[in-house]
């Protein structure tokens, strides 16, 4: 496939692993600085579930890995093939959350895998009034 794309590509190293880009976006990826980013992924989501193959129960993160530390996976990646709803921080597994129904509200409940920076709760926030505004009800955040 690669040799398809002739010289629109080009390999660049992302943590010391070769990856490919086209070319037109070099300047882009270039320019880009990193963000502060939290998200509050689904169960099963396609991303924590693609990472199980890359993270064992002895792996460490670094470069190709995601970034979850192993102490966590089986909080992640349970029994019977269930994967757990994941807090993502700046692309590290950092937590799990889950919520119910309680009357109207939705109550969302985060358990962070270890102290996160303050500049997260905002973020955190956020995401949980979206995902109580998608299931139709006022949010109740609890840790």
């Amino acid at each position: 496939m690669l040799d398809g794309l002739g010289d629109t590509a080009t390999q660049v190293s992302v943590d010391g692993e070769p990856r490919w880009i086209l070319r037109k976006h070099m300047r882009e990826l270039l320019t880009t600085e990193p963000g502060n980013m939290v998200r509050l992924l689904p169960g099963f989501d396609n991303w924590v579930v693609c990472a199980a193959r890359r993270v064992g129960p002895r792996s460490r993160p670094g470069p190709g890995l995601p970034a979850l530390d192993p102490l966590y996976r089986r909080r992640i990646y349970r029994l019977q093939g269930w994967v757990s709803p994941v807090l993502l921080v700046d692309g590290r597994m950092e937590g799990v959350w889950r919520y119910d129904r309680k009357g109207r509200h939705i109550r969302i409940e985060i358990e962070q895998f270890r102290e996160l920076p303050r500049w997260t709760r905002r973020h955190i926030e956020t995401e949980a009034e979206r995902i109580a505004d998608y299931l139709g009800g006022p949010l109740i955040l609890g840790r």
